[in-house]
């Protein structure tokens, strides 16, 4: 760990679903270690993570900055769990050199709000945007949707690892539903 997460006073609490250990999740389900008899295993044997944290400062330019980083440094995919407010060109130029640039897949959550209208940076040019589908491969009933999402991965009762540390949970490992789990799928 890094940064705020290597604090042992860390700051709880200020994400208002007590998600603060969202990245871990989603980071577990992209890679988990396979074949170890441990916990879970991730969608990508073999895989590394390259972790870039925004949260819970972000802003326009730290969201850019941390995508330019990730394709700068060879991230072949950019996998984001993250959206919401409008579009912008700053995000828009970061996710556009990554994929032109330095060739680079980007992944966008299209949000968990059950509605078509258009979630950035989801909706952005240059992303693949992923919904999420129930365990009747049918759409979540929480997905986003619209002719703006590509396409869709299973994002309900999805395991992967959580911070026991966080008061929130009691558990190393949680089963959560959102696009954000679907996309690092």
């Amino acid at each position: 760990f890094t940064g705020d997460d290597a604090n042992v006073n860390h700051e709880w609490d200020w994400h208002p679903y007590d998600a603060e250990d969202h990245g871990t999740h989603c980071a577990g389900i992209a890679a988990g270690v396979t074949n170890n008899l441990i916990g879970i295993a991730g969608a990508s044997q073999n895989s590394k993570i390259m972790t870039c944290k925004i949260f819970p400062y972000v802003s326009d330019v730290a969201a850019a900055n941390a995508i330019i980083y990730a394709a700068d440094n060879g991230a072949d995919v950019i996998s984001n769990s993250w959206g919401g407010g409008g579009s912008s060109n700053t995000i828009q130029s970061a996710i556009l050199h990554a994929r032109n640039t330095m060739g680079s897949i980007v992944l966008f959550a299209a949000g968990n709000d059950g509605v078509s209208t258009p979630h950035y940076p989801g909706a952005n040019t240059g992303v693949v945007c992923v919904g999420a589908t129930n365990s009747s491969d049918g759409r979540a009933s929480f997905s986003n949707y619209g002719s703006w999402v590509d396409m869709c991965a299973p994002g309900t009762n999805i395991w992967s690892c959580t911070d026991p540390a966080n008061p929130a949970h009691n558990s190393e490992y949680q089963a959560w539903d959102g696009t954000s789990m679907a996309t690092p799928l």
